[in-house]
């Protein structure tokens, strides 16, 4: 049976590979229920096929857009005393703790470009063979614009986030961030493989600013028309966001209505959390209560935190009733 179910996880179709494990696991539970097999199940269910650490490198974003509970991940940071800016003493200290084939993403709960590190961060891993991804609306500090529209260090992908025409995003359209947004937009697409360039609008249509440079670099061919992704549809982030808001569309809403035994994240974070300032790294980009944190950086290795022994043993994880997750859309039962 284990040789077996190692040659289904090797398929790269996640669907098929998914939906064979579910029903495999409820033929076997009918004659054999194991807590040992609920947890395996659970966990490759919840699981990515690669393995990732996304990077808030400070608590608070400038911009507190409508579709970002940022009011919520400052208070509850304040309210545990926590660090709220990454020193890069102890980012050195961390990264030894990452083992190198882990995709660095630059996403999290901020804009990483506001970090005044941003550029070391980026330079002191880049040096050290990882993988890295970001996700920028190119708001931040001067220094990481620039990087940003000249850098010689190739990200796996780089999506840009930018502002609408409703002001959902609260960021001011000025002349200066044009600039740099056009230069970044230019030097990445030449410099990053097809197809490895996004831009994202969450509304009904890009700052009409922001619409005109698009259709200007389109019209260059710098970039293609299906790189644009404009759409309300967003995360709940937890339910942490009015799902009676009509700006916003949901991608799926999850009842709280525990009708099975087993559950599991549909949204694969399990081997992506979410690296904090002090080191800890929380169990997923959805969850700004920082509710789970799965161990800390400065202590442990990833590899051994994405075990989720801690999860397994101290948590209702697996029955539904997991305080972290379960208001979120994305956890589901078999």
């Amino acid at each position: 049976m284990g040789k077996f179910l190692n040659l289904i996880l090797l398929k790269k179709d996640r669907f098929f590979r998914d939906l064979f494990i579910i029903y495999l696991y409820k033929f076997i539970t009918l004659f054999y229920n194991s807590t040992k097999l609920g947890k395996f199940i659970s966990l490759e269910l919840s699981k990515n096929k690669r393995k990732a650490i996304e990077i808030t490198p400070q608590i608070g974003c400038t911009m507190m857009c409508s579709y970002c509970p940022q009011t919520l991940i400052v208070s509850e940071a304040r309210e545990r005393n926590s660090k709220k800016i990454m020193e890069i003493e102890n980012f050195e200290k961390m990264i030894k703790n990452i083992p190198s084939d882990t995709i660095v993403s630059w996403a999290g709960y901020t804009e990483p470009l506001l970090h005044s590190n941003f550029v070391d961060f980026v330079k002191i891993l880049d040096e050290k063979g990882y993988t890295q991804k970001v996700t920028t609306t190119m708001h931040g500090k001067k220094e990481s614009q620039e990087f940003m529209s000249n850098t010689n260090i190739k990200f796996e992908s780089v999506g840009f986030h930018l502002p609408d025409n409703e002001g959902l995003m609260k960021l001011s359209v000025k002349d200066s961030y044009l600039f740099y947004l056009e230069k970044a937009i230019r030097h990445q697409a030449n410099i990053l493989d097809k197809n490895s360039l996004s831009i994202r609008i969450i509304g009904d249509k890009p700052h009409k600013k922001i619409e005109d440079l698009l259709e200007k670099l389109i019209n260059e061919k710098v970039i293609e028309k299906n790189f644009i992704n404009s759409s309300k549809k967003i995360n709940s982030r937890n339910n942490y966001i009015d799902q009676k808001n009509d700006r916003y569309k949901f991608f799926s809403y999850f009842s709280n209505i525990k009708r099975k035994k087993l559950y599991y994240c549909s949204y694969r974070r399990l081997n992506s959390g979410v690296l904090l300032p002090n080191g800890d790294v929380n169990i997923c980009c959805n969850d700004y209560s920082l509710g789970f944190s799965i161990g800390n950086l400065l202590e442990q290795n990833l590899d051994q935190m994405k075990n989720h022994e801690k999860l397994m043993t101290q948590t209702n994880f697996l029955n539904g009733d997991m305080s972290v997750c379960n208001k979120c859309e994305y956890y589901k039962s078999i």
